[in-house]
């Protein structure tokens, strides 16, 4: 079901409720965001492709504690990774990740 969610009609909004496997991967998608350090991690990677050591001087968490929050983002399709020689890089997966992450902003920043 690839409808944008402003072109649904009445009768669709059914059908999208009973699609229990989208519900599932929108609450997964969505429950990424539930950390603040998984949010630091996609701002500064709004700004472009970083790598893992960047990312760690940049949000002040550990080797490890970087790794295990991509890799969350990484299982959601929030972040795609690109190795080039002994680096890893991480960017977000698309444009569509970067005007969510400017939408929320914008909406915590509405008054």
């Amino acid at each position: 079901m690839k409808r944008i969610v402003r072109d649904l009609k009445p009768a669709d909004i059914q059908t999208i409720l009973d699609d229990t496997k989208m519900i599932e991967k929108l609450e997964l998608f969505f429950k990424a965001l539930g950390d603040g350090s998984r949010i630091k991690i996609l701002l500064a990677l709004s700004t472009g492709r970083l790598s893992v050591q960047a990312l760690e001087d940049i949000t002040g968490m550990s080797q490890s504690a970087t790794s295990h929050q991509l890799k969350i983002l990484k299982m959601q399709n929030w972040v795609k990774s690109e190795k080039i020689g002994k680096f890893v890089f991480y960017s977000l997966c698309d444009s569509h990740t970067k005007r969510i992450i400017e939408q929320a902003m914008s909406h915590m920043n509405h008054e």
